[in-house]
């Protein structure tokens, strides 16, 4: 019997000898990748790694610099086959990673994507696991706000059916470089079907110091809200354009920017200070407003690709 084929997206900029250890882990994958598309975003002056052979190769190199979403964006448009998996430039995947995904995703045509568990590397060393999402399509979205979108967004490492490509599902920005772009990736998977957990299976993620998510620690509140309101607005946006009624937009949307100011260290957008939880309503009222004003902006600020 024939595998299903599938596409492994990799999108690369400045990538280093970890490019390697990636493109060594699907070599070593059970079921084969019919494609994978790897490509160099612009970067002027830099010479990647000596790449080893890997079945369906193709290499590309963007003649400019696209930056991450669009990089993404960008190779999501060469899907052809009927599953992908989006794998970052310095990262790995288990051997039956997507041998496993596949399988699952055959078995239950309700399903859209297929995930296993993220194990960290480097400047963490846990794992990160979360049970399958199943049910109605707000229910689950519901429920990925419940777990909370950190705990619940391994959908963005899974295995995909493509079929929900011809919807325009894409990673997006609007005012920022797209911060948090892949985990709303993931909720908006599954407003069109259930997100399946694969058992031991994981996706090995690799935290180095000098890490190109690294940078985003450094960058001061008005960054740090502007970026996050920005999420906020995609919220209501995506779930807008998939038919979501207003009533439900607003309570979704609610639910997504508690949990933006909720979160604390680099992203407390609330204060320059590793907690807002001490503050009095009055010192961050200032902060607070800065947020508001910035929800407004993006909402009126045009996507982009």
């Amino acid at each position: 019997m024939t595998e299903p084929a599938v596409t492994v997206l990799i999108p690369a900029y400045r990538s280093d000898e970890r490019l390697v250890r990636t493109l060594l882990s699907i070599q070593r994958q059970t079921h084969t990748p019919a494609v994978v598309e790897l490509s160099f975003d612009a970067a002027p002056g830099h010479t990647p790694p000596a790449l080893p052979a890997v079945h369906g190769l193709r290499v590309r190199h963007q003649p400019r610099q696209l930056g991450w979403t669009a990089h993404v964006n960008r190779l999501l448009e060469l899907v052809s086959t009927p599953y992908f998996l989006l794998l970052y430039h310095d990262d790995a995947l288990s051997p039956e990673y997507v041998r496993r995904a596949v399988t699952a995703l055959e078995a239950d045509p309700a399903a859209v994507v297929a995930h296993g568990a993220v194990r960290y590397h480097g400047l963490r060393s846990d794992v990160v696991a979360t049970e399958s999402i199943r049910g109605e399509s707000l229910d689950r979205v519901r429920e990925f706000l419940r777990r909370g979108p950190t705990s619940a967004e391994l959908a963005q490492r899974g295995v995909v059916r493509s079929t929900v490509l011809a919807s325009g599902i894409h990673f997006r920005t609007r005012r920022s470089d797209g911060m948090f772009a892949n985990t709303l990736w993931s909720l908006e998977l599954l407003l069109f079907g259930d997100a399946i957990a694969v058992p031991g299976e994981y996706y090995d993620k690799f935290l180095d110091g000098d890490g190109l998510s690294r940078a985003y620690h450094g960058r001061g509140r008005e960054e740090r809200s502007r970026m996050l309101a920005e999420s906020v607005a995609n919220v209501a946006a995506l779930l807008a354009e998939r038919g979501v009624a207003g009533p439900a937009i607003e309570g979704l949307s609610r639910k997504w920017a508690e949990w933006v100011l909720g979160l604390q260290g680099n992203w407390n957008v609330l204060w320059d200070e590793p907690s807002s939880d001490v503050r009095q309503v009055s010192e961050v009222r200032s902060a607070f407003a800065a947020f508001v004003a910035d929800v407004a902006a993006s909402l009126v600020t045009p996507p982009r690709r």
